[in-house]
This record gives C-alpha cells, structure tokens and sequence, in this order.
C-alpha cells in the first residue's frame, strides 16, 4: 500500500492538533509529568534524595492540576458544541417546516393561474369559433432549466385535453420552431394513421425524436403557433400552440388578427403574472434551501 504524501499529512496532523488541543495537551502534560515524576520518585528514595522527592511531589500535583483542568475544558468545549448542534438542528426543523409550507402555497399559487389561463384560452377557444377538433395550450420558457412549461390547455374533448408531461425540451418541435421564428403555420400534415409518413413531415418542420410523436395523443394535421412578447421590449415569454385535427381546419388568419388586436398582450399579462409570484415564492425556497 503506498503511503500518502508528507505534504498532505502534516497539514492534517497540525489541524487536527489545533482543533482538539486541549486533548493534546492534556496528553503530552500526563505523560512528561509521569515520566519526570517516575524519575524523581524511583523505589530507592534514599539515593534519590528528600530534595528531587519533593521537587517530585510537586511535578505530580501540577500534572493533576493541568490534568484537570484541561478535562474540564475538554468537557466544556464539547458542551458547548453540542448545545450549538442541538440549536442548530431545532432551526432545521423550523426552516423545514417553512418550507412545506412555501411549497404548499407554491403549487395553490400555480394551480390559481393555471385556471386563470384555462379560463382565458376557453374564451378564445370560442370566440375563434374552434371546435371539438381543436385546442389551444399556453407554454412558458423557462431559460434557466432549457424547457417550456404548460401552463394551461383548453378543448372540449376531455382526452384530448390530458397532459402527457409538463415540460418540454426547447431544442426539438413545433413549440420550439414557433418560438425560435415568432409565428408557425403547419397545414396539410399527412394523415397519422401512416405512422411513418406522418413523422416523416412533422420532422422536417422541426428536428424531433419518433418516440415522442409516437407518443403524443392528439396527432393533429394543422397547426398555429405563437411567441408572445411584452410589449415594451418585445421579449418573448411564452408559446402558444392552437392545433386541429382537420388537414386545413384553422383559420390562421383570424388567429393572427386575434393575437395582433390585443389578444399577445392579454396573454402576456396572465403569464408575467404567474411569473413575478411564483419567482417571489421559490425565491424564498431557495434562500432557506441555502442553509
């Protein structure tokens, strides 16, 4: 077996030996002491002489004393730490607890906005005159985590409303394509019973893997796409996804009209919104999860 490096073993021996010093001082002081006293107080005390013996008595009685003493530092320095530990603990119990809570109020806090976007997709969803055919999703870009995130989807048909995941990679797909160019307009898709075919269009629209399209429950033949930007810096936070069924099934342009008179803006405030109280809230997660 090799032997570690000198250079690495001293530093650990020196702090080893501040960090517990009153253990290696009591140490060396018993040892020395008892060595001296067993030198001065050997079993022939006349040869020694009545002088070196009391000059030993007292070597033992400073050695008891520093013995002692150094104990009772010792176990006063370990008091201490243990009450710090205990104190310490009783605040990971109470920030644990703050946490749940935050936690709590984080997902009632989602849940509220993602109603509030429900509502106002299912208002577009009919003043747009769309159908059982269609439906309407919302996703926000989350940068820091490279995906989107669904925060609302409206359609009538209740299967076609279930949300197979919530996130979503931004490098692959039609979110990412109409997010990346501003506005996506995809008609005519072959018809998806011909798995093949189908997968072979929707992927030279945009890269994406076959597993995923494969997977996905509304195979749709049109779609219209949306980033919605702020209107003072026209940065986009967000994707909006209407699709259909019908190979030539949405009005595109009327969906262009909706977004130009107010509707990206309308949008842009619920998603901000949801934005601002939920960072407010995991901010506080985090600054507790930083303990």
């Amino acid at each position: 077996m090799s032997r570690p490096p000198v250079g690495d073993s001293v530093p650990r021996f020196i702090k080893a030996a501040f960090e517990y010093w009153p253990q290696v001082l009591n140490a060396l002081i018993g040892t020395i002491g008892l060595t001296l006293v067993g030198i001065f107080l050997g079993a022939d005390g006349e040869w020694h002489g009545i002088a070196k013996k009391t000059i030993g008595y007292w070597g033992l009685g400073v050695c008891l004393v520093g013995t002692v003493g150094l104990t009772l530092v010792t176990f006063l320095r370990e008091r201490t730490a243990n009450e710090q530990l205990a104190t310490l603990g009783r605040e990971l119990i109470g920030k644990s607890g703050r946490i749940s809570e935050l936690e709590g109020e984080n997902d009632e806090l989602r849940g509220d906005y993602v109603e509030l976007v429900n509502d106002q997709l299912g208002l577009v969803f009919y003043k747009l005159n769309l159908n059982h055919q269609h439906r309407i999703s919302v996703y926000k870009h989350e940068s820091a985590a490279n995906q989107f995130v669904i925060l609302g989807r409206y359609t009538p048909n209740p299967e076609h409303k279930k949300q197979r995941r919530r996130s979503y990679p931004e490098t692959e797909g039609f979110i990412m394509k109409a997010w990346q160019e501003g506005e996506l307009i995809v008609k005519n898709l072959p018809d998806p019973a011909n798995k093949g075919k189908y997968y072979k269009a929707v992927s030279q629209i945009s890269p994406i893997a076959r597993e995923v399209v494969d997977a996905i429950r509304m195979k749709s033949r049109c779609f219209y796409g949306k980033a919605v930007r702020t209107k003072d810096t026209m940065t986009s936070v967000a994707v909006v996804i209407v699709e259909g069924l019908d190979a030539d099934g949405l009005d595109t342009d009327a969906l262009s009209d909706w977004f130009n008179d107010g509707g990206e803006q309308t949008l842009c405030l619920f998603v901000q919104r949801l934005k601002s109280n939920v960072v407010q809230v995991d901010g506080q997660l985090a600054s507790l999860n930083g303990l």
